[in-house]
């Protein structure tokens, strides 16, 4: 599936219809479509998989400025709450939202259509919706299908493990201004971990619950208060569940093979563990723990006190994250990790808990071979909402998508929605169609409007439908389990070039700083250093007035539609002040930058310290707000 940067294009994609002894997990089976989506009602349960809610978020035109995040550090935001009226299937309520994710979001900030998280009792205490108070709306900017998420919980619903139930909704915002009375299109909805789950799972009360981010590896602290920093826990857990995880993370990094074969009964729950794993590699759902350090949960369970894992945010899921350096298809089912990941390299070392694991990928190969139905009835259920479906942006805002080009599937053309709801018509494969009672149907030919090329094809997704997904997937886990084929192995954040350990940013950030300054080689002296910095000064400086405008770097340093060419200069200029610098002052940050990088203090930099010293001295990108770096356009 590539990944396309016209509304149009998206719609093509996002609609296509159908183009010791191993513990016994449960048995496979096949939930029946439903032809026709659930009517919404206040008398049923509201995560109905095949129901559209109806939404609508109204909000002051200031509310939603003061909704605008705070980077905190690299691809993390602070989320301002802000009150909003939300009516849902017609009732109305008094509540507290704000945008929520870390790669969702950066993909959609420059977007009207963002990821919201919405409380619905923080201002009127005791409000909820069928006893829910909590809602997750996810954008799905990242997935044309709108379907990744809803189909991978259901696959682990039926593989045994605790997650969410979802649902649809139709969105409409109000934001005088900004957003007056527009139909946004399709969002999805998981349910909430919280008490309501966990109480539909769990005898007792669960107390302890950590959801964690940035946590490669498992990483081990000496203090909670460092803990709570990466593991992020939800609550107030209690000192005897805090002990209880500082010690399993210690156990997991200090014990030897033997001991650790031995106890990892005493800590973690194995069956639970070899199943979420299982579905995690089944699904190559890459954006999680095999590769980048979130995107799950972590719990104690009430009754036997062992952590258990939970899944989350599976938008990704199905091979759609291939930036982690490997094919969804391919993905390793015996090395699925980086190599950073301690806990899954040593599970998978255990005899007994690698035999639980490969029982449970062929029960969950065999659950998603059966998922064609129900993608079927679910991508015709959503179909017309999708239609509807407006990644425009901000007024104001640029144009920018995260690698180069217009924001996902934004372009000047719009579907075609007819003045009767019921009939939505759509280009696709150069025909318009229409969207009635029976079904998809071609009506007129069509001329589709120029599109621009994907500088970045197959970004989110293999090349691959989902249909053809599920099949291939399978077809290659039976086989890397009978010996016959081999997997790859993630190889870290975005499959770049840092070998075992991941993506080498450090190396890209020396990149950027050479191309920005035309340096060449691995080592650079003083004296070469402080000409580069003239130089580029002198060509910047077109007023040659010896001062430097924001105007004037961003001309010379900014190339229009290309976000990661314009993160580093925009970083640059932050650091610089962010407003108008003279030459001098300009010289005497540029030259403090290579003492400062100098850490060998040898009178001369390597790359690694070049690239090491910048990522200590700049400020992280603000992906946050409309320009989506500091010092960008639109700032």
């Amino acid at each position: 599936m590539t990944f396309p940067l016209v509304h149009i294009a998206s719609l093509l994609l996002a609609i296509a219809p159908p183009a010791s002894k191993p513990a016994k997990a449960p048995p496979t089976k096949v939930v029946k479509p439903t032809a026709q989506p659930v009517k919404a009602s206040q008398n049923q349960d509201f995560h109905t998989q095949n129901a559209i809610h109806s939404i609508r978020i109204e909000l002051t035109a200031d509310a939603w400025q003061q909704m605008q995040p705070k980077p905190k550090g690299f691809m993390q935001n602070d989320f301002p709450e802000q009150p909003a009226k939300l009516t849902v299937d017609g009732k109305p309520y008094t509540v507290s939202i704000r945008f929520k994710g870390n790669g969702t979001y950066m993909m959609s900030g420059s977007l009207i259509k963002r990821p919201f998280k919405i409380d619905i009792d923080k201002i009127v205490k005791e409000q909820n919706i069928n006893g829910i108070t909590t809602l997750n709306l996810g954008n799905n900017v990242m997935d044309q299908t709108g379907l990744r998420e809803v189909l991978a919980y259901e696959l682990f619903t039926q593989l045994g493990v605790p997650c969410s139930k979802t649902t649809f909704a139709d969105v409409t915002l109000q934001i005088p201004g900004i957003a007056d009375n527009l139909a946004v299109g399709l969002y999805s909805i998981p349910e909430q971990l919280d008490a309501r789950f966990f109480a539909r799972h769990y005898p007792k009360p669960v107390t302890f619950v950590l959801k964690p981010e940035n946590a490669n590896g498992l990483p081990k602290f000496d203090t909670w208060k460092q803990y709570e920093t990466v593991y992020e826990p939800k609550g107030k857990p209690s000192d005897d569940d805090k002990k209880r995880f500082m010690d399993f993370i210690s156990f997991l990094h200090n014990s030897k093979d033997d001991e650790f074969a031995a106890k990892l009964g005493d800590y973690l729950d194995i069956e639970n563990f070899a199943r979420f794993l299982a579905g995690t590699v089944v699904t190559s759902a890459m954006d999680s723990i095999l590769a980048m350090g979130h995107n799950y949960y972590i719990i104690r369970d009430p009754v036997s006190g062992k952590f258990q894992f939970l899944p989350w945010d599976l938008d990704l899921a199905f091979g759609a994250f291939p930036m982690a350096g490997a094919n969804g298809i391919r993905l390793s089912v015996t090395k699925p990790y980086t190599e950073r990941e301690v806990l899954l390299k040593r599970f998978l070392a255990v005899p007994m808990a690698r035999a639980r694991y490969e029982v449970a990928c062929r029960n969950a190969s065999a659950i998603m071979r059966k998922l064609e139905p129900l993608r079927t009835s679910l991508g015709r259920t959503i179909a017309p909402v999708i239609a509807k479906n407006d990644m425009s942006t901000v007024p104001g805002a640029p144009n920018f998508g995260m690698f180069g080009g217009p924001a996902p599937a934004q372009d000047s053309v719009k579907p075609v929605v007819a003045a009767n709801t019921k009939s939505v018509f759509v280009l696709r494969n150069g025909q318009l169609h229409q969207f009635a009672a029976n079904g998809l149907k071609p009506i007129a030919s069509a001329k589709l409007p120029a599109q621009q090329q994907n500088p970045m094809p197959n970004m989110f997704g293999d090349g691959v439908t989902l249909t053809e997904f599920f099949t291939q997937r399978a077809d290659h886990i039976a086989g890397q389990l009978a010996g016959k084929l081999t997997g790859e192995q993630p190889r870290g954040m975005m499959g770049g070039p840092g070998g075992p350990g991941g993506f080498d940013l450090s190396n890209l950030v020396a990149g950027n700083a050479t191309n920005l300054l035309g340096l060449t080689g691995d080592t650079f002296e003083p004296t070469e250093w402080s000409k580069k910095w003239a130089d580029l000064f002198a060509t910047i400086d077109t007023g040659k007035d010896n001062q430097l405008s924001k105007a004037e770097w961003d001309t010379a340093t900014l190339k229009p539609n290309d976000f990661m060419a314009n993160i580093f200069p925009g970083q640059i200029w932050a650091a610089l002040g962010g407003k108008t610098v003279a030459q001098a002052s300009f010289t005497k940050i540029t030259t403090g930058w290579f003492e400062t990088f100098d850490a060998n203090h040898d009178g001369k930099l390597t790359r690694k310290e070049l690239g090491d010293g910048f990522l200590a001295a700049l400020p992280p990108p603000d992906f946050g707000r409309p320009g989506g770096f500091p010092g960008g356009p639109g700032q």
